[in-house]
Order: C-alpha cells, then structure tokens, then sequence
C-alpha cells in the first residue's frame, strides 16, 4: 500500500476513536429523548427522566462502530487492491516506454557505430495490445507500424544483411524524428546529439507521453533543441511552420517550411549524393530565386558553378562559370557535366538569358 493511501487509514482510525467518543454521551441523549416508558417513540418530547438500559445503550453504540469499521475496512480492502493493480500497469506502461525510447536511440546511433545486433522482446506484440487503452487508433497504429519495423531490423541483423540493416534504420528514423533529419543528418551527427528524444516529432512525443505513467508530460513538445556543446540545433514555429537548422559549427544550413520530409519553401544549404551544393531559396520543393550551385565532385580548383535567379530547379538568368568550351547557345539544363567535364579541358564562363548560355568569355584550361 503507498503512504497516501496508508496515511488516510490512520487518519480514517484516528476519527473513528473520536468519534465513538462523541456517540456515547449523544446516543445516550438521543435514546433517552426517543423512548419513553411505555416504549413509545416521544419525537419532539424529551423526556430526561426517562431511563434506558446499559445494555440497549451499548448495543446502539456497537452497532455505529461496527458500521463504521466495516465501511472502512471494506475501502481499505478495495484501496490496496486497485492501488497493487495501478502499480502493475504503471510498471508495464514504464517498461515499454522505455522500451521504446531504447529502440529508437540504438537505430539513432547507427550511423555512427553501426548495429551489429538489435533485439526486441519476444512479446512486443502483447506490448502493443496493452498500450491501445491509452492511445488513439492512429497513435495505435504508428506504434504498431514502429514495432513491426522494429522486429524486421532484428531479422535483418541476425542475417547480418547490411543493405537491409541501413534500409530499415534509416526507414524508423525517417518515421520518428524531425522532418529535416533526413536532409542533414550528416551535418547534424549521431556524435553530435546526446539521444534520439531530441529530435522526436510531436505526435511520436505524444504517444510516449500517453504511454508514461504520469499525467504530467515526462517530454515536452519539441519546439527547440541542441547539440552535446549547448549549441543551438534547431527551432521550430508552430505558427509559421519554419524550421531553422544549425550545424554544430553554429553556421546555419536552412529557415525554410518541410514538406514530405523535403524542404518546401524558405532558404537552405543544400549537400546532394551527386556531390552538388546549392545554397539558395525554394518555393513549393523546387530552386526557385536567388541561389548558387557549385559542382564539388570533381575536385577541381575551377568546379562549375551556376548563379543567379533560377525557375524550377533551373538557372534562368545569371552567370555560370568553370563550363566546357564550346557551349554558346545552349540550354543550361542540356551541358552534360558530369559527362564531358574532366581535366585539362578548355572551360570558360558564361552568361545567362532565359535559360540560354551567351558568349565564351575568360577562356582558359581547367587544374
């Protein structure tokens, strides 16, 4: 029993024994006001003189104790009962909470150290089923989702099958964190950020705060957050829709609004597998604005890079410099780069109208 509920049986025991000391003196006047001596019940007379019992006294009095007891013993009875109940699913409920919390940071931290072996309870199921009383079915069906990715990343590495292993991972991470996660995890590194809650998206803080045993929310609602050197990570206005990402240099990388896990509108720095940095605006997913896209793949001292305004992921007017020879008159979109360009070949810069590069100028041999 918890010390709230044994506090209030002894405060329960304690008014009892106060009790039945006013009850003696009152049941002894009250009686003695009812019964008259022809055992007739005298409502509004009462008639000191009259006499009663010990006995009948007594027994009156016993009978309110015992009342009283039993009432009291009958809660404390049903109070232990519920409270050891309580106690149980606060248990169970503070098992897969941080059950759950386990998982995520393990696949966060892959990344960094890989996942060599991830393990999940063998009744994760019945976990699941517990937790529908307190969730809503969406919130039932993301954690259902969750475990079930869960369970096939433990498959994956008992198979040791890493393509499957990343696949998966990166699959929960993208689930479960914040949209930019996925664009700048590199920037923003497992190394970097002391757990995975940091970065945990509002509905998947929801369902781990219904699943808490508390009332209280044990995580707040993830409008801000920081990196392990108390550096600014990013922020989040829930009126604007506006992320702000930093790196852990403090530089910042994106202010923009997330669509489908893509940056939508706003500005950003962006790094793509192909090697390509633009830095720019976007509208609706798309380069749209004013921004600068180098080509860094190459290695070269003299990498492309396209300037200017752009439309649709195209540079529309500006400047492009470190192009192949030979392209006056062309569309932007139709010099090959990642075909034709190589060193020691002829290279030069080149304005931009409509889409349409304009003449050589600055001719020389790219190193």
């Amino acid at each position: 029993m918890g010390k709230n509920n044994t506090k209030t049986v002894i405060l329960g025991l304690i008014a009892i024994f106060i009790s039945s000391i006013i009850i003696i003196p009152v049941s002894a006047l009250v009686v003695r006001g009812l019964i008259s001596d022809n055992n007739r019940i005298a409502l509004f007379i009462f008639d000191l003189t009259a006499t009663v019992s010990m006995y009948d006294m007594l027994s009156l009095y016993f009978t309110i104790v015992a009342i009283g007891v039993t009432g009291l013993l009958t809660w404390a009875i049903f109070a232990f009962s519920q409270k050891k109940e309580l106690d149980e699913s606060n248990k169970k409920r503070m098992w897969i909470y941080s059950e759950i919390l386990f998982l995520l940071n393990q696949v966060f931290q892959h990344q960094k150290k890989g996942l060599s072996a991830f393990t999940i309870s063998n009744d994760w199921m019945a976990h699941v089923c517990y937790c529908h009383e307190f969730l809503s079915n969406e919130q039932y069906s993301k954690l259902l989702e969750f475990y079930g990715k869960c369970n096939r990343l433990m498959a994956a590495t008992y198979e040791n099958n890493r393509s499957n292993i990343d696949s998966l991972a990166e699959n929960i991470l993208n689930d479960t964190l914040m949209p930019f996660y996925t664009i700048y995890k590199y920037e923003i590194g497992s190394h970097n950020v002391a757990e995975a809650s940091t970065l945990l998206r509002s509905d998947y803080i929801d369902i781990l705060n219904a699943i808490y045993p508390n009332k209280r929310n044990i995580l707040p609602l993830n409008y801000c957050g920081k990196y392990n050197n108390g550096n600014d990570l990013y922020s989040y206005d829930k009126h604007t829709e506006i992320y702000k990402v930093w790196s852990y240099d403090g530089t910042k990388p994106c202010e923009a609004t997330f669509k489908d896990w893509q940056i939508w509108t706003g500005h950003a720095c962006l790094n793509y597998y192909t090697g390509i940095i633009y830095t720019g605006s976007f509208v609706e997913g798309k380069k749209n604005g004013n921004g600068i896209e180098v080509h860094s793949s190459y290695h070269l001292s003299d990498n492309p890079v396209k300037e200017g305004i752009w439309q649709d992921d195209q540079l529309l007017s500006g400047e492009v410099r470190n192009f192949p020879l030979g392209n006056s008159g062309k569309n932007v979109k139709d010099v090959k780069l990642e075909i034709e360009y190589s060193r020691n070949i002829n290279i030069a810069d080149y304005d931009v109208i409509d889409g349409i590069l304009g003449e050589e100028k600055n001719a020389r041999t790219a190193t």
